[in-house]
């Protein structure tokens, strides 16, 4: 047994002795623990007879309600359906208030804000009317739109590992990278960069829950955060929520797990102070892997760019036990062998992904497939319509699963297998 499992399963004892005996209630005590590892837990310590994992009995409370805002936006196609490869989590309703009221009872109104990452923030900021000048920076081109062109309210599409930093500047910089070191290091110089003399910088962290070793990650990066001239001024744990992606509640269901809040996942807010110059070069990482993009009717799917040999044979085949890949983590070895990935979690390989990409495209555009697709002979051509009556029924299921995500967001309707 490992030190972290050996930590999970105190956690888990503790929280059980404070009376936390609902499932989704346990979940959501813990430091951001993932729910598959908690009811591990349960199950190693001979501990679930204690635990009620009933359905909640239809009553609202304020944390089962904590996703209208993103919900709102996404509702209005003002933001895209997250997709596993982006690692994107919006912020709950509280993580968005609890932000906004920490700048407000901290500092002075600051007249120019940038948010990395943060469409959901940025949107809320924008329909209220808040501050002189406020800039998103994301590396997501979907999160854009015409209504987003104003002068005071702008959105910047830009790889913060990557790309060249845009010439913007903000008393207050707010960042919630992915959480992972080369990504915390890569935001937090980002963020000091853009980030104006004396002023604040707030970032969002990985609770000490979130997988084994990431204590000693958030160590380094703080040690680190000092050669950028940043002063650490506060720390609060599990001050954000987010609201779980429908990517996440899919590898949930597939994995088993039960029932738990659609805001069961917190996370941390550090505060710095910019105190001195940058004293490190900017940590630049590779390109990344070249993924095609198309959405059909919502569903964002990416295709990994076909090489010069692809084959000529679309047909998907699946890379987990089922469609749906049952992990959302970076670390599992499969995602080497995922081809084609859908925003609910849907992964599979495919060979010949040049056609898959004509097919997808047709469908996208409402043209007719066959004639978009080259072809070669008979029996190419029934591959062709076989593999678009399954991206047909892919894109059915997860348009019904993102209607059912919106219209019932109070819990994850996740039950075990």
């Amino acid at each position: 047994m490992t030190e972290f499992v050996r930590q999970v399963d105190l956690w888990v004892r503790d929280s059980l002795a404070k009376g936390m005996t609902n499932w989704p209630e346990l979940v959501a005590s813990l430091p951001g623990v993932y729910p598959e590892l908690v009811y591990g837990s349960l199950k190693r310590q001979k501990l679930c007879q204690l635990i009620s994992f009933a359905k909640p009995n239809g009553d609202v409370t304020d944390d089962r309600r904590d996703s209208l805002i993103a919900h709102q936006l996404w509702t209005g196609g003002e933001l895209p359906t997250p997709h596993p490869l982006d690692a994107c989590w919006w912020f709950a309703d509280c993580s968005i208030q609890r932000l906004l009221e920490y700048i407000r009872d901290n500092f002075s109104l600051p007249s120019r804000v940038v948010l990395l990452g943060i469409p959901t923030l940025f949107h809320y900021i924008r329909k209220k009317g808040m501050f002189d000048r406020v800039t998103l920076v994301d590396a997501d081109s979907e999160v854009r739109s015409d209504r987003d062109a104003d002068d005071k309210y702008q959105t910047i599409s830009a790889d913060l590992m990557r790309d060249r930093l845009p010439g913007v500047s903000g008393e207050v910089v707010i960042a919630d990278p992915p959480w992972y070191l080369p990504e915390i290091r890569a935001f937090l110089w980002a963020a000091r960069y853009l980030c104006s003399k004396d002023g604040v910088i707030l970032i969002s962290v990985p609770p000490a829950g979130t997988r084994p070793g990431i204590v000693e990650e958030w160590e380094q990066a703080l040690s680190w955060s000092r050669e950028l001239g940043m002063e650490l001024v506060d720390y609060q744990r599990s001050a954000l929520r987010y609201i779980s992606p429908l990517f996440e509640r899919n590898a949930l269901a597939a994995a088993g797990v039960q029932a738990v809040d659609s805001n069961w996942r917190s996370g941390d807010l550090a505060v710095f102070s910019c105190r001195g110059p940058i004293a490190h070069e900017r940590p630049l990482l590779d390109g990344p892997e070249k993924w095609e993009r198309c959405s059909v009717e919502g569903v964002r799917f990416r295709v990994r760019a076909p090489s010069l040999a692809s084959g000529l044979d679309p047909t998907l085949h699946p890379v987990a036990s089922g469609d749906i890949f049952d992990t959302v983590s970076r670390r599992d070895s499969r995602r080497n062998l995922v081809d084609v990935w859908t925003s609910g979690n849907r992964a599979f390989r495919c060979s010949g992904r040049a056609i898959l990409l004509h097919i997808l495209r047709s469908l996208a555009s409402n043209r007719d497939v066959e004639p978009q697709v080259p072809s070669e002979g008979f029996e190419q051509i029934e591959l062709v319509r076989a593999t678009t009556a399954r991206l047909q029924e892919i894109v059915r299921l997860e348009v019904s699963e993102c209607s059912a995500m919106r219209e019932t967001d109070d819990c994850l309707d996740i039950l075990s297998g």
